[in-house]
């Protein structure tokens, strides 16, 4: 391993075309999981909305989350002031 890194910073070239492979291969990975990743939050969102509207009780981690968010909105509008 030490040998590889020490050859690829050796040349620059080879350094060049690393770095794009490595880029392509994050960006096609980050693209495959995005759509997912939106469904589930959407999925999320839903089912908060379905807990709201029933009027059913937050599971205590939402509750702690939600806890969290108006703590950090509550920082935010003090610093603008």
């Amino acid at each position: 391993m030490e040998n590889l890194i020490q050859q690829l910073t050796d040349n620059p070239i080879l350094l060049v075309i690393t770095i794009v492979l490595v880029s392509v291969a994050v960006y096609t990975l980050v693209e495959r999981l995005l759509k997912p990743a939106l469904f589930l939050l959407v999925l999320f969102a839903v089912y908060i909305g379905y807990l709201v509207m029933t009027e059913q009780e937050l599971p205590q981690e939402l509750q702690k989350g939600e806890e969290f968010i108006e703590e950090v909105v509550e920082r935010t509008k003090t610093v603008k002031e």
